[in-house]
C-alpha cells in the first residue's frame, strides 16, 4: 500500500486508512492508530478524491480521532456527494428522505440523490435507489429498474428481489 501511497494511489490510501481505523494484528499486521488514518484521508482530500470528502465525513460525525462536529461532517459530505461519491449521495439521499422530522423530509431533493447514486456503477448505492423507491416512493416499476441494474452488476440482493417478484411460488413481491 505504501508504494501505492507515494504515486497518490488513493484506493491505496482508502484501504490503508481502513487498516488503521480497525487494525489488523499478526504478520505483516498494521496496528489500529486513527491518526494515521485521518492523515490519509486529508491526503485523500487535498487531491479531492470524493471518498476521501466521505470518510472525513463520517470521522467527524462519529468523532473518530478528532471532536465530534456535525457541521464540518456535514459541509465534507454535501462535497462528497458533489464530488461523484455514491456513499455520500445515498447517505444524504436517505437523510432528505427519513432522517428529518415527517414535515420537514424533502422527497424530491432526496430523489435527485437517489438518481445520482442509482447511475453509478455501485450495486450498493444502486440497491439503496431501489429501496427508496419501493419503500418511500411506491414506485416498483422505478425499483425492479434499479434492482435488475443492481442483479446486472452481481449484487445478491439485486437477484433475490427479481426472483422474489417473478418466483411463481412467492407470489406477487409488490403490492
Amino acid at each position: 500500500y505504501e508504494k501505492a501511497i507515494a504515486k497518490d494511489h488513493w484506493k491505496a490510501m482508502h484501504n490503508l486508512a481502513r487498516l488503521y481505523r480497525t487494525g489488523w494484528p499478526g504478520r505483516p499486521g498494521v496496528e489500529k492508530n486513527t491518526q494515521k488514518m485521518l492523515d490519509l484521508y486529508e491526503r485523500m482530500v487535498e487531491l479531492k478524491v470524493p471518498l476521501g470528502y466521505y470518510n472525513w465525513a463520517v470521522a467527524a460525525e462519529r468523532g473518530k480521532g478528532m471532536l465530534r462536529d456535525d457541521r464540518m461532517a456535514s459541509s465534507y459530505m454535501f462535497q462528497a456527494a458533489q464530488l461523484g461519491s455514491p456513499q455520500a449521495q445515498v447517505a444524504l439521499g436517505n437523510y432528505f428522505a427519513f432522517s428529518l422530522p415527517r414535515e420537514k423530509q424533502d422527497d424530491l431533493m432526496a430523489e435527485q440523490y437517489f438518481q445520482c447514486a442509482g447511475a453509478q456503477d455501485v450495486s450498493e448505492a444502486i440497491i439503496e435507489a431501489a429501496q427508496f423507491y419501493e419503500i418511500r416512493k411506491h414506485n416498483q416499476p422505478r425499483a425492479l429498474f434499479y434492482y435488475q441494474r443492481a442483479a446486472s452488476l452481481g449484487s445478491t440482493a439485486g437477484f433475490m428481489e427479481l426472483y422474489a417478484v417473478f418466483s411463481p411460488e412467492s407470489g406477487p413481491a409488490f403490492t
